[in-house]
């Protein structure tokens, strides 16, 4: 790696560099590494390419801290999805029993949300689990992301689309 040890480069200049390399970005100096050994080091800097080295280190750690980051929102995200889940296999359980109740006066279990709670939780779980997949929550947000497909038609499109709108309209 271009952070590793390079040929020709004493213990003692590669022990600068490391850290040189390991001091925050923003108080990273040469001044820092010379006060920290209590010796000058600047010569080193150009003969074994810190700087380089260093940014190609500063990339690697960031690129290391984003797929942290990443694998981390995927994980909560796959959560919060069998959380989901589990409370939308709870509401359909919950309308079954209801059901129940209206078709043949009881159920062989108590509902465990009253009917009006289904109603909310599976308005609730739908409008969660399209939040979650990047689609419209409601017939507002549908509109207004079908204004921003529209933008994107050519003349030609546009003009085709409002001849079949049209023709649609004589069939009503």
């Amino acid at each position: 790696m271009p952070y590793d040890i390079r040929p020709g480069e004493s213990p003692e200049a590669y022990r600068a560099f490391c850290l040189y390399r390991d001091t925050d970005v923003l108080l990273r100096s040469v001044g820092r590494v010379e006060v920290e050994l209590g010796r000058e080091v600047g010569h080193w800097v150009g003969q074994f390419d810190w700087v380089e080295r260093v940014d190609y280190w500063d990339d690697e750690q960031r690129r290391e801290a984003t797929s942290i980051r990443q694998d981390h929102f995927r994980r909560q995200e796959l959560r919060q999805f069998r959380a989901l889940e589990k409370l939308q296999t709870l509401t359909e359980v919950s309308l079954e029993c209801w059901e129940d109740v209206q078709i043949n006066g009881k159920s062989e279990i108590d509902p465990i949300m009253e009917l009006k709670e289904c109603r909310l939780t599976m308005d609730s779980l739908v409008k969660l689990t399209r939040l979650m997949s990047d689609r419209a929550t409601d017939i507002v947000e549908s509109k207004n992301q079908l204004k921003k497909d529209l933008t994107k038609l050519s003349i030609e499109e546009l003009k085709e689309l409002k001849r079949l709108n049209n023709k649609v309209k004589d069939y009503e």
